[in-house]
């Protein structure tokens, strides 16, 4: 295979050193081992803020400049945006492929070449421009579709569509502002400036006589653009431009990509849940690599949260937690989407599970998508909706008894609301949040539509 690789790469640098390279345009097509084909799931109604580029992939357009190429090194850093292709110039690409060649074992390298008319596009991928707007070629601005198009600018350039009404695809203008100026005894950390990604960074920025952040900004952009305030443009709406952000959180937020640092996170306060396991108490500890191995990070989240929501570690606010990420698997979604009747009442010990159900799904009583049913008996079950399907998740009867037999035998033991009685159920929670399957220990029935 390296054998192979080495060939193909061999024959891409001799292609764009060749005279057939004459068209105005090519592009080095990215085939990534894990394949493009992945779906996405369209945009419903947003009722809060979340990073409108999550789930998208990249094109990236470059002359083969050492800001360009430094910038690239940053975007190839970025594991969120798989990136699809590089559009440059005949004349740049040998460049480009030296560029590439020099890249560290494990990030995408081209082995197929295309021209202009096969550039992937559409609303999944977005353009990034690591050029002046005048290199950009008319073709990709003009006739095809992208969720995005990124552009470098300045307070003095004003970006105009080419053509008659141009593309409508929205455009964001990313300038450089406030100092964002490199040091000159280099911006990382020694270890960080020779190898992977950030040495390939370093390589190329501190080529450039006054070496600064500047198209390392799109990486920025793509992973974090709540930090940048854009403003639309008064003559073309599908047009925002930079205002204003914090340079020096710029500055750390390019630092922590370069060095694998960096958090996007899918949280709201939140860049990253905790994983550290000296945050957590010594008891969690102990199961928490294996718990998280057996059953995936989202589960884990879903019962922390739940824990210190609920005021301490309860059996059915664990069930809860574990009902609620089961029915967002079924239905594939994120939290916020799912409408959910719960028959835990309103006494504890079974109303606990309404905590563990909001604080997997999403559906609180402050959003207005939790319901608390009416019943004379309460029940380890919810009914779940999402666009007109409903299902019903339960415990199934084996897992019932076997919780209230292990309750029965903690009072037995321990009496009733004592300090003994309440670290039996820590404990039995504990178990039952490492030892219970998801997917095992539910039933899942699909009621009729209303």
């Amino acid at each position: 295979m390296k054998k192979v690789t080495h060939y193909l790469l061999h024959f891409a640098t001799k292609w764009l050193e060749s005279a057939s390279a004459r068209k105005q345009w090519f592009l080095l097509w990215l085939f990534l081992a894990a394949g493009f084909g992945g779906c996405y799931n369209s945009v419903t109604a947003q009722e809060h803020y979340e990073n409108p580029f999550r789930g998208k992939s990249i094109v990236v357009v470059t002359d083969g400049t050492s800001a360009s190429l430094a910038g690239l090194s940053v975007l190839m850093g970025v594991r969120e945006f798989p990136l699809r292709g590089l559009v440059t110039r005949p004349a740049d690409g040998k460049k480009v492929a030296t560029f590439l060649k020099n890249a560290p074992a494990g990030v995408p390298r081209p082995f197929a070449m295309t021209d202009e008319k096969n550039i992937p596009y559409g609303d999944s991928i977005i353009l990034v421009c690591l050029v002046p707007a005048n290199y950009i070629p008319d073709g990709l601005l003009e006739g095809k579709p992208w969720f995005r198009i990124l552009i470098p600018g300045t307070r003095d350039e004003e970006f105009r569509r080419p053509g008659k009404g141009g593309n409508g695809s929205a455009v964001d203008v990313i300038q450089p502002l406030g100092n964002l100026a490199l040091p000159q005894g280099g911006f990382l950390p020694a270890d960080f400036q020779k190898k992977g990604t950030s040495g390939l960074w370093h390589r190329y920025a501190y080529q450039e006589k006054s070496p600064a952040i500047h198209y390392e900004l799109m990486a920025a952009y793509l992973l974090f653009p709540e930090v940048f305030d854009m403003k639309p443009s008064v003559s073309d709406p599908m047009l925002t431009r930079t205002v204003d952000y914090d340079a020096g959180m710029i500055r750390g937020i390019v630092a922590e990509i370069l060095t694998g640092q960096y958090r996007p996170g899918e949280g709201v306060a939140l860049a990253g849940f905790p994983t550290d396991p000296s945050l957590y108490k010594y008891d969690v500890r102990a199961m928490m690599d294996e718990t998280i191995h057996k059953f995936g990070p989202e589960e884990w989240k879903a019962c922390v949260l739940t824990d210190e929501i609920h005021g301490h570690l309860g059996i059915y606010s664990i069930i809860g937690a574990k009902m609620g990420i089961r029915a967002r698997e079924y239905f594939h979604v994120s939290t916020d989407k799912l409408h959910v009747i719960t028959y835990g009442g309103n006494k504890p010990p079974k109303s606990c599970l309404n905590d563990g159900l909001q604080a997997s799904t999403g559906a609180t009583i402050g959003q207005g998508l939790i319901t608390v049913a009416s019943v004379e008996e309460a029940l380890p079950q919810a009914d779940f909706s999402y666009e007109g399907k409903t299902i019903r998740i339960r415990l199934k009867d084996e897992y019932k008894r076997q919780i209230e037999n292990d309750i029965s035998r903690g009072i037995v033991k321990y009496g009733l609301l004592n300090a003994g009685y309440w670290k039996m159920v820590r404990s039995q929670a504990l178990d039952y949040w490492k030892n219970w399957d998801r997917n095992l220990i539910f039933e899942i029935i699909e009621l009729p539509t209303q």
